[in-house]
Formats: C-alpha cells, structure tokens, sequence
C-alpha cells in the first residue's frame, strides 16, 4: 500500500514572534521544540497507519538550552517538565521522523529542509547575527554543513 508521511513542528515562540518572523532582538532562533507525524494509507478511507511524536531539547546558536516562555506554552501545552523529561536531540528526532517514514523520499524532504534552515540562517548571518558553532554543525542525516557560502550567479 502507498503512503504519506504529514509532519508538522512546534517553533519556540513568545508573544509576537510569529507576526515578526522571528526578527526581532528579542525573539528566540526559530528552534524547533516538537516534532509530530502521521502515516496515512493512500487508499480507501486514507486509514491511519501510525503516530510519531518528539519533543526536541531547543538548543540557541550558541549551544545553550533556551528557556520555555509561558505563551509558548499556553499556546502548545509543551512545558520545561516536559522537555526535561522526554527532550531528545533535534538529529535523534529527524531521525526519529526517517525511521518512522520508512522510505528514501523522507530523506530528500529532510534536504529540502535543511536547504531552506541554511538560507534563513545565511539571511540572518547578513543582518551581522552571529550563529556561532551552530553554523557549522553537520546534520547527522544528510550530512550537509549548517550554513553553506552562497553559490554566485553568472548572468549570460
């Protein structure tokens, strides 16, 4: 049976981060807290083929453990208990999600993915943010560097 894999993940947020894109002085990396999919058979009544669920230890560019806000929790239910008791490893949880999707094509999402994480932290790096080892860090899955030097376009 064909299947699909929908995922969705949990930013740490405070009030209005979302409305700013995540741009001003005071709002936290756009670090992922919680990560969530299902598997869907893709006949019949698009039975429901399994459940995975992650809650990741958000880690800021500088390797420290970020603090849970109050909105984000109010918003999502996630709290500090939580995270400090089944918090993994953003890699642990990626691949998580690629062992749960049992397939190759989650792979390349997974580099589509990190292609567009390196371009945000390639913007922000322009505005003088200092990503500091974060910038650098290999995904353990795809092997891609954290942040690339953008490719030169030659107009012809």
């Amino acid at each position: 049976m064909k299947t699909a894999v929908i995922f969705d993940c949990e930013f740490l947020c405070i009030e209005g981060s979302q409305r700013r894109f995540w741009c001003a002085a005071i709002d936290p990396d756009p670090v992922i807290a919680q990560i969530g999919a299902v598997k869907l058979g893709l006949e019949g009544e698009f039975p429901l083929l399994g459940t995975y669920k992650a809650y990741v230890r958000p880690i800021d560019r500088f390797g420290n453990r970020y603090a849970i806000d109050p909105f984000f929790t109010k918003l999502t239910g996630i709290t500090e208990e939580i995270i400090e008791a089944e918090g993994v490893s953003l890699q642990d949880a990626l691949a998580g999600v690629d062992s749960f999707s049992e397939t190759r094509k989650s792979r390349v999402l997974h580099k589509m993915n990190c292609r567009l994480l390196q371009r945000a932290k390639a913007r922000n790096s322009a505005k003088n943010e200092d990503f500091g080892s974060a910038s650098t860090e290999h995904c353990g899955l795809c092997k891609m560097r954290g942040s690339r030097r953008p490719r030169k376009t030659i107009n012809r």
